[in-house]
């Protein structure tokens, strides 16, 4: 972000709509305000979508924000994410590579997705990605939204990349030994998201449903999926923030299964407006204008 510049950010929930106005001015980002709209939950398509325009184009007049200068995220259910391993001679065609894998890797042929990825580590003989898949109706539908108020976004992304954004961003590496892991946890009703992250490198991503009872063991039971070895727990930071974060899972979750800590996320970086308070509830949020 330039100085003096500000940047918008549209966080599309299944039952929720995220939006933030960030700016930065002399070396700091300020966080100058959000809101966390509930949505109506069984309405038809068309009273949904005006009420989705309505709230948007309310906050833009409130802040008077440059439509140009918008960052979205569609919804993490809605997109299918997968670490791969080519070989590093894939590098010079990689995009058709991971184009003509798409059945390997998804339900759907090669025409019905969008793809990107990202190479998040590079060896002698292997390329590791990250790659995310979506559907084109679900890109579309929300460009086509968007394009009633006059939005054309800079990038559109999910939120598992916004909180890794604003994680790197806060330096997370001065809470966290090397090597250790370190576990961002968004628990927002009715799932919850897991990305494990060891040393630098991203390893792994987890987005379920929450269920009505027994939360923890569920959480727990998703890390363990990870693959890590058992004696990590003792050594593993978590990360808890979201919407429906409680600070009554965090002893509970400690005791029980004796991780090394739980705690809110960084934002040591960012500056909350007046009148603004549990930032870290929309901490995923945050990052999707971060650029």
């Amino acid at each position: 972000m330039l100085v003096f510049d500000s940047s918008f950010g549209i966080d599309f929930r299944q039952n929720h709509l995220i939006l933030i106005f960030l700016r930065k001015s002399f070396g700091k980002i300020r966080l100058v305000d959000y809101g966390v709209h509930p949505l109506l939950p069984e309405a038809p398509k068309e009273d949904r979508e005006a009420q989705l325009i309505s709230l948007i184009n309310n906050f833009i007049s409130k802040h008077q924000i440059r439509k140009e200068k918008a960052f979205i995220s569609i919804p993490r259910e809605k997109v299918i994410v997968r670490f791969i391993k080519l070989p590093i001679a894939t590098k010079e065609n990689l995009r058709k590579v991971v184009e003509y894998e798409t059945p390997k890797y998804t339900p759907f042929e090669k025409g019905e997705v969008y793809f990107d990825y990202q190479v998040i580590k590079e060896e002698k003989e292997w390329l590791y990605l990250f790659a995310v898949f979506v559907k084109k109706a679900v890109v579309d539908y929300h460009l086509s939204l968007l394009k009633k108020i006059g939005i054309q976004p800079i990038s559109i992304q999910i939120s598992s990349i916004g909180a890794l954004n604003l994680f790197f961003y806060n330096g997370y590496n001065g809470r966290t030994k090397e090597g250790e892991p370190s576990v961002l946890l968004d628990v927002t009703e009715p799932f919850f998201e897991m990305n494990l992250i060891q040393g630098r490198d991203w390893k792994e991503s987890f987005h379920l449903p929450m269920p009505p009872e027994e939360k923890e063991s569920k959480i727990i039971n998703t890390y363990k999926r990870s693959g890590l070895e058992e004696d990590s727990f003792s050594k593993s930071t978590f990360f808890v923030y979201g919407l429906d974060a409680s600070e009554k899972m965090f002893p509970s979750l400690r005791e029980t299964h004796q991780i090394k800590g739980i705690v809110l996320p960084p934002l040591n970086r960012i500056e909350a407006g007046k009148g603004i308070s549990r930032p870290d509830r929309i901490y995923a949020s945050i990052g999707v204008p971060l650029r």
